[in-house]
Protein backbone atom coordinates (compact mmCIF):
# COMPACT_ATOMS: atom_id res chain seq x y z
CA UNK A 1 0.00 0.00 0.00
CA UNK A 2 1.27 3.54 -1.16
CA UNK A 3 1.94 6.32 1.84
CA UNK A 4 -0.89 8.42 0.05
CA UNK A 5 -3.26 4.87 0.13
CA UNK A 6 -2.15 4.24 3.58
CA UNK A 7 -2.73 7.82 4.89
CA UNK A 8 -5.83 8.12 3.19
CA UNK A 9 -7.56 5.86 5.02
CA UNK A 10 -6.70 6.83 7.98
CA UNK A 11 -4.35 4.52 9.42
CA UNK A 12 -1.28 6.26 9.35
CA UNK A 13 -2.58 7.65 12.33
CA UNK A 14 -2.93 4.88 13.88
CA UNK A 15 0.99 4.84 13.96
CA UNK A 16 2.89 5.57 16.80
CA UNK A 17 5.04 8.84 14.75
CA UNK A 18 3.34 9.35 11.11
CA UNK A 19 5.75 12.42 10.70
CA UNK A 20 8.46 9.48 10.08
CA UNK A 21 6.40 7.86 7.04
CA UNK A 22 5.91 11.33 5.76
CA UNK A 23 9.79 12.03 5.42
CA UNK A 24 10.54 8.90 4.33
CA UNK A 25 7.96 9.45 1.55
CA UNK A 26 10.10 12.24 0.58
CA UNK A 27 13.41 10.69 0.75
CA UNK A 28 14.25 12.47 3.89
CA UNK A 29 14.59 12.00 8.01
CA UNK A 30 15.04 15.17 9.61
CA UNK A 31 12.90 18.21 9.62
CA UNK A 32 12.91 19.67 6.53
CA UNK A 33 13.54 23.79 5.95
CA UNK A 34 11.26 24.86 3.41
CA UNK A 35 11.31 28.42 1.06
CA UNK A 36 9.25 30.34 -1.04
CA UNK A 37 11.43 31.47 -4.09
CA UNK A 38 12.06 35.19 -4.55
CA UNK A 39 12.85 37.59 -7.97
CA UNK A 40 16.97 37.58 -8.55
CA UNK A 41 17.16 34.82 -5.65
CA UNK A 42 20.13 33.28 -7.25
CA UNK A 43 22.41 32.05 -4.70
CA UNK A 44 19.33 29.86 -3.20
CA UNK A 45 19.20 28.17 -7.02
CA UNK A 46 22.95 27.90 -7.58
CA UNK A 47 23.13 26.31 -3.66
CA UNK A 48 20.12 23.49 -3.88
CA UNK A 49 21.13 22.17 -0.56
CA UNK A 50 20.12 25.06 1.54
CA UNK A 51 16.74 24.26 1.60
CA UNK A 52 14.83 21.07 1.04
CA UNK A 53 11.11 22.74 -0.12
CA UNK A 54 10.32 25.11 -2.25
CA UNK A 55 6.65 26.62 -2.12
CA UNK A 56 4.98 28.75 -4.95
CA UNK A 57 1.64 30.06 -4.84
CA UNK A 58 -1.36 29.14 -7.15
CA UNK A 59 -3.64 31.92 -6.55
CA UNK A 60 -5.85 34.40 -8.78
CA UNK A 61 -9.28 33.87 -9.85
CA UNK A 62 -11.27 31.00 -10.87
CA UNK A 63 -12.91 32.02 -13.79
CA UNK A 64 -16.10 30.71 -14.70
CA UNK A 65 -15.30 29.36 -18.36
CA UNK A 66 -13.73 26.76 -20.10
CA UNK A 67 -10.26 26.71 -19.29
CA UNK A 68 -8.24 25.32 -22.41
CA UNK A 69 -4.93 26.40 -24.07
CA UNK A 70 -7.31 28.97 -26.35
CA UNK A 71 -8.41 30.47 -22.98
CA UNK A 72 -5.30 32.16 -22.63
CA UNK A 73 -4.77 33.27 -26.30
CA UNK A 74 -7.68 34.53 -26.99
CA UNK A 75 -7.54 36.81 -23.67
CA UNK A 76 -4.08 37.47 -22.57
CA UNK A 77 -4.94 39.56 -19.54
CA UNK A 78 -6.25 36.74 -17.78
CA UNK A 79 -6.05 37.04 -14.33
CA UNK A 80 -6.09 32.83 -14.25
CA UNK A 81 -2.99 31.42 -12.93
CA UNK A 82 -3.02 29.41 -16.26
CA UNK A 83 -2.62 32.25 -18.51
CA UNK A 84 0.76 33.01 -16.01
CA UNK A 85 2.94 31.79 -18.48
CA UNK A 86 2.74 29.69 -22.44
CA UNK A 87 1.97 27.22 -22.59
CA UNK A 88 -1.05 27.27 -20.78
CA UNK A 89 -0.02 26.04 -16.78
CA UNK A 90 3.19 26.84 -17.72
CA UNK A 91 4.40 29.00 -14.49
CA UNK A 92 3.63 25.73 -12.57
CA UNK A 93 5.48 23.37 -14.40
CA UNK A 94 8.52 25.56 -14.85
CA UNK A 95 8.53 25.74 -11.06
CA UNK A 96 8.32 21.54 -11.06
CA UNK A 97 10.82 21.16 -13.29
CA UNK A 98 13.23 23.73 -11.90
CA UNK A 99 12.72 22.42 -8.65
CA UNK A 100 13.41 18.65 -9.28
CA UNK A 101 16.46 19.79 -11.30
CA UNK A 102 17.27 21.40 -8.13
CA UNK A 103 16.93 17.45 -6.12
CA UNK A 104 14.37 19.28 -3.99
CA UNK A 105 10.67 19.00 -3.24
CA UNK A 106 7.78 21.50 -4.52
CA UNK A 107 5.44 22.37 -2.33
CA UNK A 108 2.20 24.13 -3.98
CA UNK A 109 -0.05 26.63 -1.62
CA UNK A 110 -3.46 26.73 -3.98
CA UNK A 111 -5.19 29.95 -2.70
CA UNK A 112 -8.12 30.72 -5.59
CA UNK A 113 -11.54 30.29 -3.43
CA UNK A 114 -11.01 33.95 -1.68
CA UNK A 115 -9.70 35.70 -4.46
CA UNK A 116 -13.05 34.71 -6.76
CA UNK A 117 -15.87 34.79 -4.11
CA UNK A 118 -13.95 36.69 -1.13
CA UNK A 119 -13.76 36.06 2.62
CA UNK A 120 -16.82 37.16 4.25
CA UNK A 121 -19.14 35.14 2.30
CA UNK A 122 -17.34 31.70 1.49
CA UNK A 123 -20.66 29.61 1.16
CA UNK A 124 -21.70 31.78 -1.88
CA UNK A 125 -19.39 29.67 -3.93
CA UNK A 126 -20.21 26.77 -2.39
CA UNK A 127 -23.51 26.85 -3.40
CA UNK A 128 -22.82 28.61 -7.03
CA UNK A 129 -23.20 25.51 -9.17
CA UNK A 130 -21.42 27.09 -12.07
CA UNK A 131 -18.29 28.32 -9.82
CA UNK A 132 -18.00 25.42 -8.39
CA UNK A 133 -17.91 23.25 -11.95
CA UNK A 134 -15.06 25.50 -12.73
CA UNK A 135 -13.37 25.16 -9.15
CA UNK A 136 -13.09 21.17 -9.61
CA UNK A 137 -11.97 21.74 -13.44
CA UNK A 138 -9.19 23.86 -12.15
CA UNK A 139 -7.96 21.27 -9.74
CA UNK A 140 -8.01 19.08 -11.81
CA UNK A 141 -6.22 20.57 -14.28
CA UNK A 142 -3.86 21.46 -11.57
CA UNK A 143 -3.50 17.53 -10.66
CA UNK A 144 -2.80 16.75 -14.19
CA UNK A 145 0.25 18.97 -14.28
CA UNK A 146 1.48 17.93 -10.52
CA UNK A 147 0.80 13.58 -12.24
CA UNK A 148 2.94 11.11 -10.85
CA UNK A 149 5.43 13.64 -8.70
CA UNK A 150 5.88 13.67 -5.51
CA UNK A 151 4.72 16.77 -4.60
CA UNK A 152 3.36 18.71 -1.11
CA UNK A 153 0.12 20.36 -1.87
CA UNK A 154 -1.60 22.95 0.12
CA UNK A 155 -4.69 23.39 0.24
CA UNK A 156 -6.92 26.57 -0.01
CA UNK A 157 -5.17 28.23 3.20
CA UNK A 158 -7.44 30.29 5.62
CA UNK A 159 -10.80 29.23 3.75
CA UNK A 160 -11.90 26.34 6.34
CA UNK A 161 -11.11 29.17 8.89
CA UNK A 162 -13.36 31.30 6.64
CA UNK A 163 -16.41 29.13 7.02
CA UNK A 164 -16.13 28.17 10.36
CA UNK A 165 -15.74 31.92 11.27
CA UNK A 166 -18.88 32.56 8.88
CA UNK A 167 -20.94 30.03 11.15
CA UNK A 168 -19.78 31.36 14.50
CA UNK A 169 -17.16 28.74 15.36
CA UNK A 170 -19.62 26.30 16.82
CA UNK A 171 -21.36 24.48 13.63
CA UNK A 172 -19.67 21.86 11.93
CA UNK A 173 -19.49 21.78 8.21
CA UNK A 174 -21.93 19.22 7.52
CA UNK A 175 -24.31 22.44 8.11
CA UNK A 176 -23.23 24.29 4.85
CA UNK A 177 -25.04 23.29 2.07
CA UNK A 178 -23.27 23.16 -1.23
CA UNK A 179 -24.25 23.03 -5.30
CA UNK A 180 -24.69 18.75 -6.44
CA UNK A 181 -20.85 17.58 -5.90
CA UNK A 182 -21.26 15.04 -8.26
CA UNK A 183 -22.19 17.23 -10.89
CA UNK A 184 -20.04 19.89 -10.30
CA UNK A 185 -17.04 17.64 -10.08
CA UNK A 186 -17.90 16.01 -13.47
CA UNK A 187 -18.64 12.51 -11.60
CA UNK A 188 -15.39 12.50 -10.06
CA UNK A 189 -16.91 12.60 -6.61
CA UNK A 190 -20.08 10.37 -6.33
CA UNK A 191 -21.69 8.52 -3.14
CA UNK A 192 -22.73 9.25 0.62
CA UNK A 193 -19.47 9.77 0.89
CA UNK A 194 -19.28 13.34 -0.62
CA UNK A 195 -22.63 14.95 0.40
CA UNK A 196 -23.91 18.03 -0.95
CA UNK A 197 -22.13 20.08 1.87
CA UNK A 198 -18.96 21.63 2.74
CA UNK A 199 -18.08 18.18 3.78
CA UNK A 200 -17.98 16.63 0.47
CA UNK A 201 -16.57 19.94 -1.00
CA UNK A 202 -13.27 19.29 1.00
CA UNK A 203 -13.83 15.14 0.60
CA UNK A 204 -13.79 15.61 -2.95
CA UNK A 205 -10.67 17.65 -3.19
CA UNK A 206 -9.03 15.57 -1.12
CA UNK A 207 -10.48 12.27 -3.94
CA UNK A 208 -8.91 13.72 -6.65
CA UNK A 209 -5.62 14.34 -5.11
CA UNK A 210 -5.02 10.80 -4.63
CA UNK A 211 -6.69 10.07 -8.20
CA UNK A 212 -5.03 12.13 -10.26
CA UNK A 213 -2.28 12.99 -8.71
CA UNK A 214 -1.32 9.77 -6.44
CA UNK A 215 2.12 10.60 -5.44
CA UNK A 216 1.51 13.94 -3.85
CA UNK A 217 0.98 14.63 -0.18
CA UNK A 218 -2.51 16.66 0.56
CA UNK A 219 -2.97 18.84 3.23
CA UNK A 220 -5.73 20.91 4.72
CA UNK A 221 -4.58 24.51 7.02
CA UNK A 222 -5.00 25.33 10.66
CA UNK A 223 -5.98 28.69 11.10
CA UNK A 224 -5.53 30.05 14.56
CA UNK A 225 -7.62 32.97 14.63
CA UNK A 226 -10.45 30.98 14.21
CA UNK A 227 -10.59 29.67 17.18
CA UNK A 228 -7.46 30.04 19.37
CA UNK A 229 -6.33 29.00 23.08
CA UNK A 230 -8.86 27.04 24.19
CA UNK A 231 -11.37 26.36 21.37
CA UNK A 232 -8.54 24.41 19.58
CA UNK A 233 -9.91 21.04 19.86
CA UNK A 234 -13.30 22.52 18.07
CA UNK A 235 -11.47 23.18 15.57
CA UNK A 236 -9.63 19.59 14.97
CA UNK A 237 -13.18 18.33 15.66
CA UNK A 238 -14.33 20.85 12.53
CA UNK A 239 -11.27 19.71 10.43
CA UNK A 240 -11.39 16.34 10.97
CA UNK A 241 -15.18 15.79 9.72
CA UNK A 242 -13.96 18.13 6.55
CA UNK A 243 -11.74 14.85 5.97
CA UNK A 244 -8.70 15.53 7.49
CA UNK A 245 -8.27 12.20 8.62
CA UNK A 246 -8.01 11.36 5.32
CA UNK A 247 -5.10 13.62 4.64
CA UNK A 248 -1.01 13.46 4.76
CA UNK A 249 -0.59 16.59 6.83
CA UNK A 250 -2.22 19.63 8.67
CA UNK A 251 -0.32 23.29 7.88
CA UNK A 252 0.10 25.92 10.91
CA UNK A 253 0.80 29.38 10.28
CA UNK A 254 1.27 32.48 12.94
CA UNK A 255 1.39 35.75 10.98
CA UNK A 256 2.73 36.29 7.48
CA UNK A 257 4.09 39.59 8.81
CA UNK A 258 6.81 40.92 10.41
CA UNK A 259 6.59 41.16 13.96
CA UNK A 260 7.79 45.16 14.61
CA UNK A 261 5.72 45.51 11.17
CA UNK A 262 2.50 44.69 12.38
CA UNK A 263 3.61 46.66 15.92
CA UNK A 264 3.89 49.79 13.53
CA UNK A 265 0.67 49.11 12.54
CA UNK A 266 -0.70 49.41 15.60
CA UNK A 267 -1.65 45.55 15.99
CA UNK A 268 -1.27 44.80 19.53
CA UNK A 269 -2.91 41.42 19.42
CA UNK A 270 -0.42 39.37 17.22
CA UNK A 271 2.21 37.05 18.76
CA UNK A 272 5.95 36.40 18.76
CA UNK A 273 7.18 39.45 20.93
CA UNK A 274 10.79 39.55 22.58
CA UNK A 275 11.64 37.66 24.32
CA UNK A 276 8.63 35.41 23.02
CA UNK A 277 9.40 32.37 24.54
CA UNK A 278 5.89 31.90 26.16
CA UNK A 279 4.24 33.33 22.91
CA UNK A 280 6.11 30.37 21.27
CA UNK A 281 5.20 28.06 23.85
CA UNK A 282 1.47 28.88 23.69
CA UNK A 283 1.31 28.53 20.15
CA UNK A 284 3.23 25.06 20.19
CA UNK A 285 0.56 24.35 22.95
CA UNK A 286 -2.84 24.91 20.40
CA UNK A 287 -1.10 23.45 17.36
CA UNK A 288 -0.80 20.40 19.57
CA UNK A 289 -4.41 20.32 21.33
CA UNK A 290 -5.87 20.70 17.92
CA UNK A 291 -3.43 17.96 16.01
CA UNK A 292 -4.48 15.01 18.65
CA UNK A 293 -7.77 14.69 17.00
CA UNK A 294 -5.92 13.17 13.72
CA UNK A 295 -2.33 13.19 14.58
CA UNK A 296 -1.16 14.32 11.72
CA UNK A 297 2.58 15.56 10.52
CA UNK A 298 3.12 19.48 11.25
CA UNK A 299 3.77 21.82 8.82
CA UNK A 300 4.74 25.26 9.60
CA UNK A 301 4.03 27.44 6.97
CA UNK A 302 5.01 31.51 5.74
CA UNK A 303 7.30 32.50 8.75
CA UNK A 304 8.30 35.69 7.96
CA UNK A 305 11.96 36.41 7.62
CA UNK A 306 12.75 39.28 10.08
CA UNK A 307 15.39 40.19 12.60
CA UNK A 308 16.36 41.92 15.32
CA UNK A 309 19.31 44.07 13.30
CA UNK A 310 16.56 44.88 10.24
CA UNK A 311 16.16 48.78 9.60
CA UNK A 312 11.98 48.85 10.19
CA UNK A 313 11.80 49.96 6.59
CA UNK A 314 9.71 48.22 3.51
CA UNK A 315 11.66 45.95 1.68
CA UNK A 316 10.54 45.36 -2.18
CA UNK A 317 11.07 42.48 -4.78
CA UNK A 318 14.24 43.91 -6.26
CA UNK A 319 16.43 44.14 -2.90
CA UNK A 320 20.03 44.00 -3.69
CA UNK A 321 20.99 40.69 -2.30
CA UNK A 322 21.88 40.84 1.49
CA UNK A 323 20.52 45.06 1.55
CA UNK A 324 18.81 45.50 4.67
CA UNK A 325 15.41 46.17 4.72
CA UNK A 326 12.28 44.75 6.18
CA UNK A 327 11.38 44.20 10.11
CA UNK A 328 12.53 43.25 13.14
CA UNK A 329 10.89 39.56 13.98
CA UNK A 330 12.39 36.54 15.61
CA UNK A 331 11.39 33.47 14.02
CA UNK A 332 13.70 32.50 11.55
CA UNK A 333 16.74 33.13 14.72
CA UNK A 334 13.94 30.51 16.98
CA UNK A 335 12.74 27.80 14.34
CA UNK A 336 16.59 27.37 12.92
CA UNK A 337 18.23 27.00 16.41
CA UNK A 338 15.19 24.93 18.03
CA UNK A 339 15.04 21.73 15.61
CA UNK A 340 14.74 19.08 18.04
CA UNK A 341 12.12 20.85 20.33
CA UNK A 342 9.94 20.83 16.44
CA UNK A 343 10.79 17.96 15.49
CA UNK A 344 9.54 16.31 18.74
CA UNK A 345 6.20 17.82 18.70
CA UNK A 346 5.42 16.17 15.38
CA UNK A 347 6.78 19.07 12.82
CA UNK A 348 8.03 18.00 9.59
CA UNK A 349 8.80 21.11 7.95
CA UNK A 350 9.45 24.67 8.42
CA UNK A 351 8.97 27.32 5.53
CA UNK A 352 9.53 30.18 5.40
CA UNK A 353 8.42 33.23 3.01
CA UNK A 354 6.87 36.54 3.14
CA UNK A 355 2.96 36.74 3.16
CA UNK A 356 2.94 40.69 1.40
CA UNK A 357 5.87 42.71 -0.41
CA UNK A 358 7.26 44.81 2.32
CA UNK A 359 7.98 42.15 4.75
CA UNK A 360 11.83 40.89 4.86
CA UNK A 361 12.91 38.74 2.51
CA UNK A 362 15.54 36.16 2.12
CA UNK A 363 17.71 38.70 -0.09
CA UNK A 364 17.25 41.86 2.36
CA UNK A 365 17.50 40.36 5.85
CA UNK A 366 21.93 40.63 5.55
CA UNK A 367 22.12 37.06 4.77
CA UNK A 368 20.84 35.64 8.20
CA UNK A 369 18.30 33.29 7.03
CA UNK A 370 21.04 31.72 4.88
CA UNK A 371 23.51 31.70 7.64
CA UNK A 372 21.30 30.38 10.33
CA UNK A 373 20.16 27.48 7.63
CA UNK A 374 23.85 26.22 6.83
CA UNK A 375 24.13 26.39 11.25
CA UNK A 376 20.56 24.14 11.33
CA UNK A 377 22.17 21.84 8.58
CA UNK A 378 25.56 20.97 9.92
CA UNK A 379 24.16 20.74 13.27
CA UNK A 380 22.67 17.38 14.82
CA UNK A 381 19.28 18.97 15.36
CA UNK A 382 15.91 17.47 13.84
CA UNK A 383 16.52 13.97 13.60
CA UNK A 384 13.96 13.29 16.85
CA UNK A 385 10.72 13.28 14.68
CA UNK A 386 8.07 12.75 17.73
CA UNK A 387 10.74 12.96 19.86
CA UNK A 388 12.76 9.79 18.81
CA UNK A 389 15.72 9.32 16.34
Amino acid sequence: MSLAALMGTGLASAQSCPGNAFLSHLGKNRLMVGMMPEEHDLFSWQNPALVDVRYIYIADAVPVTDQSPATCAQNPQSRWWGCWSQPTGRHLTRFLELTERAQQIPMITYYTWAQTVGEGNPAQGLQNANFLRAYFNDWRFLLGLVGNRKVIIHSEPDLWGYFQQSQGGNNMPSAVQAADIAAASQNDCVGDDFPNTLVGFSRCIIHMTRKYAPNALIGLHASFWSHWNQNAQIQGQYLHELGADRTDFMTYEASDRDARFWLMQGRTDTWFYWPAEQDFTNYFNWAATLNSVDKKPMVWWQIPLGNETQPNTPANDFVPQYERRGYWDNRVDYFLTHGDALAARGFVLMAFGRGEGRQTNPLSDGGNFVRRTIAYKQSNQGFNICGRP
